[in-house]
C-alpha cells in the first residue's frame, strides 16, 4: 500500500470517526430537549390511557398554569430514588400532551436552616390536611438511622395552592417504615401513579361539581354501608339521595344515579323515568344481586339456600345489553373463607370470586377484586360491540 493510500485511509478512519462521535453528541443534545418511551410491555401498563391524552391535550381544562411542587428530592436510598425516577418519567409525558400548560419542579425539604424546615414542615402538614409525613428507618455503616420524608406534592392553580397530592402513606407516630419492608409499597404506589396524578389535576382544575344521587325507595343500602363510597367520590362530585315516587322530574339535575343492591320491585313509572334519565345523557351505576344468599345460615348449619332477588331493574338492563342470570360463579380462582366445624379454619371457597381486571383504563393495574356470591352477566349478541368488561372471573370458572 503507497503512502497516498495509508494517508487516504488514515483521513477516512478519523472522519469516520469524528462523523460517529458528533453523531453520539447530536442524539445526546436533542434526548435532551425531546422526551420519548417506548413501551415494550404486551398490556402497555407504562403508557397513558387514551382517556388521561384526551384530559391533557384539552385546553379548556387548563385555563391557567398548573405547577406541581413535589417535595421528593436529595440524598435519598435507591429504591426511594426511583421511586422519584419515576415521578419524573410520568411527569415528562404529561408535558408531551400538555406543553407548558403544566409544570413541577423536585424540592429538597431538608435544606435551609432548623427554623425554616420547621415552618415548611408545619406548611405542608397544614394540621393534617395536607401531606402526611413518613419516617422510614434504616440501617448503615452497622447503626440504625431514621429519615424524615414528605412523599406528596402540592398543586399551585392560578396562583393559588388548591391542592395536595399524597405519593406514599404516612406514619403514626413512633411507628417507622423499614426500609426494606418498602418495595412493595413504592412499586403498587408506581403502578398506581397515572391515576393519582391524573385524580388530583381533575380535583386541582374542577370549577363546578357533577351531582351524583344514591336512588333510596327500593330497599337499597342505607347511608352507613355506602359510607366509604360517598366519602371517595366527594372530593370530586356533589353527593345526595333521591327518592323518585313516580315523580317525573325527580332526576332532574342528576348527573349520574347510583342504585346500590335494591331489594324490592320498581315500579313500572320508575323503570320508565330511570330509563329517560338515561336517554338524556345521565350515567348510571347499578350494583344488583340475582339471588339473596344468607351467608350466617351456611356458616351455622353448614348448608343454605338462594331466593331470588327480582325487582325489575334487570328487565330495563336487559334492554342495554346485559343479561342478569339467577345462577352463582363458582371459579378456582377465590378467596378462603373460614369454615368452623371443618377440620381446616380456612379453606378455598368457589363462590368468593377473585375477578380478574380487564385491560380498560378504569381497572388497569387493579389488584383482584374478591366478588361474593356474584352472577352470571351475559352481553346480549346485539350489544356486544358497545360493552366493555371491566372486572372477569378467570378461564376455571363456571
Amino acid at each position: 500500500m503507497s503512502e497516498k493510500q495509508k494517508l487516504s485511509k488514515g483521513i477516512f478512519n478519523w472522519t469516520f470517526l469524528a462523523i460517529f462521535i458528533a453523531g453520539i453528541i447530536l442524539v445526546n443534545v436533542i434526548s435532551s430537549f425531546v422526551y420519548k418511551r417506548i413501551d415494550m410491555t404486551e398490556d402497555n401498563r407504562y403508557s397513558l390511557s387514551q382517556g388521561t391524552i384526551d384530559f391533557l391535550e384539552n385546553k379548556d381544562n387548563f385555563k391557567n398554569r398548573l405547577t406541581l411542587k413535589i417535595y421528593l428530592d436529595g440524598n435519598l436510598p435507591a429504591s426511594l430514588k426511583l421511586f422519584r425516577n419515576a415521578i419524573e418519567d410520568k411527569l415528562k409525558e404529561f408535558k408531551q400532551y400538555a406543553g407548558d400548560r403544566i409544570e413541577y419542579i423536585f424540592i429538597n425539604p431538608s435544606t435551609g436552616s432548623e427554623t425554616d424546615q420547621q415552618v415548611l414542615f408545619e406548611s405542608l402538614y397544614a394540621k393534617g390536611k395536607g401531606i402526611i409525613p413518613m419516617d422510614i428507618t434504616y440501617t448503615k455503616d452497622g447503626s440504625q438511622s431514621q429519615m424524615l420524608l414528605w412523599p406528596g406534592a402540592v398543586i399551585d392553580y392560578g396562583g393559588s395552592t388548591v391542592n395536595n397530592i399524597q405519593f406514599l402513606p404516612g406514619t403514626p407516630p413512633g411507628k417507622p417504615y423499614k426500609m426494606e419492608d418498602m418495595t412493595q409499597l413504592i412499586e403498587n404506589s408506581i403502578n398506581n401513579l397515572e391515576y393519582m396524578l391524573v385524580s388530583s389535576l381533575r380535583r386541582a382544575i374542577q370549577e363546578t361539581k357533577p351531582r351524583i344521587a344514591f336512588l333510596q325507595g327500593h330497599g337499597e343500602l342505607p347511608f352507613a354501608e355506602t359510607q366509604r363510597a360517598r366519602a371517595l367520590i366527594s372530593n370530586y362530585y356533589s353527593i345526595a339521595d333521591v327518592t323518585i315516587n313516580d315523580s317525573l322530574a325527580a332526576l332532574d339535575g342528576i348527573d349520574g344515579l347510583v342504585i346500590a343492591r335494591p331489594t324490592q320491585k320498581f315500579s313500572d313509572k320508575d323503570l320508565y323515568i330511570i330509563d329517560q334519565f338515561l336517554m338524556r345523557g345521565g350515567r348510571l351505576m347499578c350494583f344488583v344481586d340475582a339471588l339473596n344468599l344468607n351467608e350466617d345460615s351456611l356458616n351455622v348449619r353448614g348448608m343454605t339456600h338462594t331466593t331470588r332477588m327480582s325487582t325489575g331493574i334487570e328487565r330495563m338492563l336487559f334492554d342495554y345489553g346485559l343479561k342478569l342470570n339467577e345462577n352463582l360463579v363458582a371459579d378456582v380462582s377465590c378467596a378462603p373463607k373460614s369454615v368452623p366445624f371443618a377440620k381446616q379454619s380456612m379453606i378455598p371457597w368457589f363462590f368468593h370470586v377473585l375477578a380478574t381486571p380487564t385491560n380498560h383504563p378504569i381497572a388497569r393495574n387493579v389488584e383482584p377484586v374478591s366478588l361474593k356470591y356474584t352472577s352470571e352477566i351475559q352481553l346480549v349478541d346485539n350489544k356486544k360491540q358497545v360493552l366493555t368488561p371491566i372486572l372477569t372471573s378467570s378461564t376455571n370458572s363456571m
